[in-house]
């Protein structure tokens, strides 16, 4: 059953849902006043728009002006394979292509390593004469007998999806744009991707890679949509409704039906996007965001108050596996396998692990004594007292402790170790991955750690962000207010976003003309897709990017431009080469890829400032708690609403809201600030 965490009452609304792995979140706030209804339902993965239902419940009838949401449908069609049955339609002596892939190995010693197995088999890879050169010139028309022949074929194999991939395409698209009218007319059922509709940068693999993938799950992405489209109509919601990006903005939903591919990450983004707004209204330039949710955790970097982007993104890219590249902007996120629903075992060595695999929303952790077996973050951690059953979803998950402690002591019995010791050992276990991906984007980018913030949120972000300041020496540790629906919250931020890229290699010195051209093209475009979608000039801002690179290296630095002063932009590149690799050249600099990103802001969101609590507050009610020691510790509890801007204390505490906990251990300290986001800091 959903559940209200925290309600007022507002007229019209501007929405936000965020489908996780276990819950659906819902935050709905009051444009104005910033007023706020955040609920939280179990995910239905079954049928996901089941879920979303029962988050909207909690609206009633009121009027909803904006609704954006972020879905795992896209990501989850590609990690579980349950895609269209899609064919891949290129250029005559590339078929195989998307098997070579690139020929270096992430692991390069071992010796059992494999190549990812292409979503397109080969006997539904066609070829098809034609050829556009490098410099977009037409060389061979394109064959139209060969592309019959592949859709007869096709129609036998009864493929549902087909991605079009030529060689040169990113030069000149005209060839895969024949291709699409015929194949449309021909076979309306078919739905077809164009890998340049996509992208217009080079690398032929991750550009087939990318179209494969938008192919293989945009039928299942049009189920869902008209899922999801039936039930807002039969809900009044306004025709305002947007679906959240992988590049932390938002497009409407019918823009979504054709390059749903831009959907792969698109909940997680919400939380990295919310903390970069926080960051601007605390001044905070540089944060690191840290997203722990029931299924992984995140980690993100926030620079001058902005997330952090890349070009190329992969699905299940591992230490040791190259995963599929996808070549779309991507906030730059690293994830682990380390949530409140992540299942302690023991591997085949006997050796104990936590994470990848989660519990979920069904059985979900021992805990909810729906038939859990293995023993979870959550249920450890609600054994070492750090999480109580009365405020975790108005208690009615949690079914008490005495199966939660049969699974610990169950895992600990080959070393005769004690339940309180095996579930501080899975929380530690937990918390290290946690710090791997803390530290994979800040001190293995060689920034420094105390000169950012750690931002935490999600619904366990607040119960580990203390005990990893002990680990990496953050500044200080920033909890949100709602964490547990915060990736929902940070949705309503967005602004409407889309991004222009084009590929074209050429010396920078002599060219300033033809590059200054080039990026007004770009502009161009990107402004006239902001009036389309009704901004006019005033609410326009589109801001262009280059990646750049000495003659004779292999990859770029991306550096924002400046259209007035192409030279001042160079001068940028060779300071941003020198922070990122230690030294900058005197040698010739050539463009490669140029970048325009048109966006729109909607309505600011309202940052009120917090006027609840106590002017003394007093714990609720003090709790046994294991603080990495063998004997627990008599901790006061606090309940998040009695603590007043400007209050302060020293752990150990325990502070409680309805959408998670945050933990302060002994020798640390917190205060609330004005706007009632908590702070925690090592005792100095």
């Amino acid at each position: 059953m959903p559940t209200a965490i925290f309600r007022e009452g507002m007229e019209a609304m501007r929405v936000a849902i965020d489908i996780g792995g276990t819950f659906t979140d819902l935050v709905a706030l009051d444009g104005e006043t910033g007023e706020v209804v955040a609920a939280k339902a179990g995910t239905t993965p079954w049928r996901l728009a089941e879920g979303v239902a029962a988050a909207m419940d909690h609206l009633g009838s009121k009027a909803v002006d904006l609704w954006v949401h972020g879905s795992t449908v896209v990501i989850n069609a590609l990690l579980q394979r349950k895609g269209a049955r899609t064919a891949l339609i290129t250029t005559k002596g590339f078929r195989d292509v998307l098997e070579i892939g690139r020929t270096q190995r992430p692991d390069l010693y071992n010796l059992l390593y494999q190549k990812p197995r292409p979503f397109v088999p080969r006997r539904w890879r066609f070829e098809v004469a034609e050829r556009i050169s490098a410099a977009g010139e037409e060389v061979l028309p394109l064959s139209r007998e060969d592309l019959q022949a592949a859709l007869w074929a096709m129609d036998r194999e009864g493929i549902e999806a087909v991605a079009i991939a030529f060689l040169n395409s990113y030069a000149n698209p005209q060839h895969e744009e024949e291709a699409a009218q015929l194949l449309r007319s021909l076979a309306p059922q078919l739905r077809v991707t164009l890998s340049s509709a996509l992208t217009r940068q080079w690398r032929e693999y991750e550009r087939t890679s990318t179209a494969v993938l938008n192919a293989y799950v945009q039928p299942v992405v049009d189920v869902y949509l008209r899922e999801l489209t039936g039930l807002l109509d039969e809900l009044n919601v306004s025709p305002k409704r947007y679906l959240f990006q992988s590049s932390a903005g938002i497009m409407d939903l019918s823009e979504a039906a054709d390059r749903p591919i831009h959907l792969v990450e698109s909940g997680p983004v919400g939380g990295v996007m919310g903390a970069a707004y926080l960051a601007k209204a605390l001044h905070v330039q540089q944060a690191v965001t840290l997203d722990v949710g029931g299924t992984t955790a995140k980690a993100a970097l926030i620079l001058g108050g902005e997330p952090q982007w890349i070009d190329e993104y992969a699905i299940e890219k591992t230490g040791r596996q190259p995963g599929y590249p996808i070549l779309i902007p991507t906030v730059d996120i690293v994830e682990v396998g380390a949530g409140g629903g992540s299942m302690a075992y023991r591997d085949a060595t006997g050796a104990v692990r936590v994470g990848p695999e989660s519990a979920g929303a069904d059985p979900g952790p021992v805990a909810y004594g729906r038939g859990g077996t293995h023993p979870t973050v959550t249920d450890a951690q609600l054994y070492a007292g750090h999480l109580a059953p009365g405020p975790f979803l108005g208690g009615q998950l949690f079914q008490g402790l005495s199966q939660v402690e049969g699974t610990l002591a169950a895992l600990g019995a080959p070393e005769g170790l004690e339940a309180k010791a095996v579930a501080q050992g899975i929380i530690r276990l937990a918390q290290t991955h946690m710090a791997h991906a803390l530290e994979m984007v800040s001190l293995r980018r060689g920034l420094d750690p105390r000169l950012f913030h750690l931002m935490a949120f999600g619904g366990g972000g607040g119960l580990h962000a203390g005990a990893l300041l002990k680990v990496i020496p953050f500044k200080e540790a920033l909890i949100p207010l709602h964490p547990g629906v915060f990736s929902a919250w940070g949705m309503l931020t967005a602004p409407l976003k889309r991004t222009w890229s084009q590929t074209f290699l050429q010396p920078v010195a002599g060219h300033e003309g033809s590059w200054s051209d080039r990026f007004r093209t770009l502009t161009d475009l990107a402004r006239s897709w902001l009036r389309a979608q009704g901004f006019g000039d005033d609410g326009q801002r589109v801001r262009c990017f280059w990646d750049l690179r000495y003659r004779g290296q292999e990859h770029t630095v991306r550096v924002p431009v400046n259209l007035g002063d192409l030279q001042a932009t160079l001068t940028l590149f060779h300071e941003a080469h020198r922070r990122t690799y230690g030294f900058a050249l005197d040698q010739e600099v050539e463009g490669v890829h140029l970048h325009a990103v048109a966006q729109a802001d909607l309505s600011p969101l309202p940052l009120t400032p917090w006027r609840r609590g106590q002017a003394r507050p007093q714990p609720r009610a003090f709790r046994e708690v294991l603080w990495q020691g063998k004997e627990p510790l008599a901790t006061p509890l606090y309940w998040r609403e009695d603590l007043p801007a400007g209050w302060e204390t020293a752990g150990p505490a325990v502070i409680e809201e309805p959408s998670g906990s945050t933990l302060l251990w002994p020798g640390q300290k917190l205060a609330v600030d004005p706007l009632g986001i908590l702070h925690l800091w090592e005792g100095r």
